[in-house]
């Protein structure tokens, strides 16, 4: 059964400067340029934009070589409420850039709220690596955390790029028979390859734009056959023990393998990504307890500024009090 829940309180005074700060003017969108020396100065200015948002003063970032993948962090609580439980979190990108550090804003925020380790996994970024090798990466990363914490309870969590592969592990996870996450959270997740802006909806949004979605689908649908590897990359996913192959990511990520897991999705009433959210939200089983969230004034990814925006700080809490009630 979806529960859809509407926060349309007028926007801070914050909400409303920080806005005015992003909203740029833009040309026409035009795809981006895929030269890896442009593609490497989008990462390091992601970067360095990202080491700007504040880190909770609560939490110890830790680099970890548990996980599969270099760059994958800790974030631990000082004041855990759970030693036990753990969230599992992919970042967002647009899949092109991104990393575990240019999360810490939300994900050091949401181990204070919710008194929850957090393992921070990376995965290899398009265009180096297919869309079949990241949800491979992910996929092992989950593996590594069950291993590690084999009587924890994991939650599943990610922002936008990171909630498609949050979605698509699900659907590996469903089809090899594994266990499932305890929970699901996706902050303004990306549900399909094919996302495109809604024309009927008129809406600016200052974190997403055309260009950006045109990005994704030409760096990530590269024709590649799920045998072939990028060189130097571990093996792609092999099958669970005595369990079906892996099979091909789907363009679009459904809501099938959601069955039974308790999934809060957050989304932006004035973000490109929130027709396709709710068509997402359509599709869920009526046997799967989901949260559907519209942050009817909020942009694409506003959780990052955690600490900055009371509405980030809400959307954050706003998370924390579903698990607490999905884990008990």
């Amino acid at each position: 059964m979806v529960e859809r829940r509407v926060h349309g309180v007028p926007p801070s005074d914050e909400f409303l400067r920080l806005r005015r700060t992003l909203e740029v003017p833009t040309p026409t969108p035009t795809p981006m340029p895929s030269p890896l020396t442009q593609l490497g100065d989008e990462r390091w200015s992601f970067r360095v934009w990202a080491a700007r948002l504040p880190v909770a003063r609560e939490v110890v970032v830790e680099p970890t070589t548990e996980m599969p993948e270099p760059g994958s962090e800790w974030i631990r609580p000082t004041r855990p409420a759970s030693r036990r439980d753990v969230i599992l979190y992919l970042h967002g990108g647009g899949f092109r850039v991104g990393s575990p550090a240019t999360a810490r804003s939300i994900t050091s925020h949401l181990a204070v709220a919710s008194g929850l380790e957090i393992a921070s996994a990376a995965y290899p970024l398009a265009p180096e690596a297919t869309m079949d090798e990241m949800v491979a990466s992910v996929t092992r990363s989950y593996r590594a955390l069950r291993t590690l914490r084999p009587d924890a309870r994991v939650v599943l969590a990610g922002d936008s790029a990171g909630g498609y592969l949050a979605l698509a592990l699900l659907d590996q996870l469903a089809l090899q028979g594994e266990p499932r996450p305890a929970a699901v959270v996706l902050f303004c997740p990306l549900t399909t390859l094919d996302a495109r802006a809604d024309e009927r909806r008129e809406v600016r949004d200052p974190m997403l734009s055309e260009a950006m979605l045109t990005s994704v689908r030409r760096d990530v649908r590269r024709p590649r056959r799920l045998g072939q590897a990028r060189p130097g990359a571990p093996a792609l996913l092999p099958p669970w023990p005595g369990r079906a192959v892996p099979r091909r990511t789907a363009a679009t990520v459904g809501a099938a393998s959601l069955s039974g897991v308790p999934l809060l999705v957050q989304y932006g009433g004035h973000e490109l990504l929130a027709s396709s959210i709710e068509a997402f939200a359509e599709q869920a089983p009526d046997h799967a307890p989901v949260v559907v969230e519209e942050w009817r004034h909020a942009f694409h990814v506003w959780q990052l500024f955690a600490g900055l925006l009371p509405e980030s700080d809400a959307a954050i809490a706003s998370a924390s009090a579903f698990l607490r009630d999905a884990l008990g």
